[in-house]
């Protein structure tokens, strides 16, 4: 097996995982205690940097003891200074025989020291939610129903690194081999995952109030390694406003149609066509009414009524998702706005 080694991603129970398993694989049948050490890199603005790249090079300039190989382990080795990657990395070229380095990084790895690691494994651990169940329940020996995996996938949504932990309570509940449907992992799910932005306004713009006020309660509540913290309120307003701006922005006369969209917008065809669908849903009309909830709930937000960030927030959405629910068909309003314009309709 390859003695360098680079595992990278920004989940942090992914990458544990992952490096879990590596070192496992790099350790085999030796003896733990005497084969594996571990070093993690301060930050580079912390006194201690300095020593603790300074232990590094020296663990990687020890040959291994008692057994045939050492694996040295540096966790968050993108914290790295310009100064300390450099050292690091000279340490890594000149490392002893018999030691296997395996780096670890959140985020980008200082150029450095990415030099140094030209020729490692890479492994790259951040995954969508459907792929880590895969891998982890084929790992577990256990089988989800189609109906199950997607419960799953819903309700830990981009949450990926809280896979591996699920998949390992329902080996422990129901034994390697065991076929599961949804109501039989229910019951493990535990709290709601993170969910991407996007998902609440492909919501509101279906009309789908009841899904939408769902993703938002997760959005304003759930948190997850990658993100510790949950979306403020006002940030969930800025995303709102960022799509109603687009969608105002596709209500042209002079735009023909998606294709003129996506000069307009930039950034990928099919987003651009769902921005210009979502505006001929609305017209110009619905969009004024849905810039004027925006502003409301922008000054409740900062402090002109006393009601809950939460439920000003709800009712928006409410508000929203209705409005897209109730607009007429899209021929219709085109009819109409050619009328006010004093022209017939194409």
């Amino acid at each position: 097996m390859a003695d360098l080694h680079l595992v990278r991603g920004a989940d942090p129970a992914l990458r544990s995982r992952a490096v879990s398993r590596l070192v496992d694989e790099l350790v085999g049948n030796r003896e733990r205690a005497f084969t594996v050490e571990e070093h993690t890199v301060p930050g580079r603005a912390v006194p201690e940097a300095s020593a603790a790249v300074d232990a590094l090079a020296t663990a990687l300039a020890s040959p291994p003891f008692v057994s045939d190989r050492r694996v040295v382990v540096v966790h968050d080795a993108d914290e790295l200074s310009g100064d300390g990657a450099a050292r690091l990395a000279e340490a890594v070229r000149a490392r002893a025989e018999g030691v296997a380095v395996v780096v670890v990084a959140g985020g980008r790895v200082p150029k450095a020291l990415a030099d140094a690691l030209a020729g490692a494994e890479v492994h790259e651990v951040d995954a969508p939610t459907a792929e880590v169940l895969t891998a982890e329940c084929r790992r577990a020996g256990i089988r989800l129903s189609a109906a199950a995996a997607r419960r799953v996938g819903e309700h830990l949504g981009d949450d990926a690194g809280r896979v591996g932990a699920l998949v390992e309570l329902l080996a422990a509940a129901y034994g390697p081999g065991a076929d599961l449907d949804v109501g039989q992992v229910e019951a493990y799910l535990g709290e709601a995952g993170v969910v991407r932005p996007w998902e609440l306004t492909d919501r509101i713009e279906k009309g789908d109030g009841a899904g939408a006020l769902a993703v938002l309660h997760r959005l304003l509540h759930a948190v997850s390694a990658r993100q510790p913290r949950p979306v403020h309120p006002l940030q969930v307003l800025a995303i709102l406003h960022g799509r109603l701006r687009r969608l105002a922005r596709c209500d042209d006369p002079a735009l023909a149609g998606p294709a003129d969209a996506a000069k307009v917008l930039g950034g990928s065809p099919f987003a651009a066509r769902k921005a210009w669908e979502a505006s001929r849903v609305l017209g110009a009309d619905g969009i004024r009414r849905a810039y004027r909830w925006l502003a409301e709930a922008d000054l409740d937000l900062k402090g002109r009524r006393a009601t809950g960030d939460d439920a000003v927030l709800a009712v928006l959405v409410l508000r929203l998702a209705r409005l897209f629910a109730t607009a007429g068909p899209a021929p219709a309003r085109a009819a109409s706005r050619s009328a006010r314009r004093g022209r017939r309709p194409s």
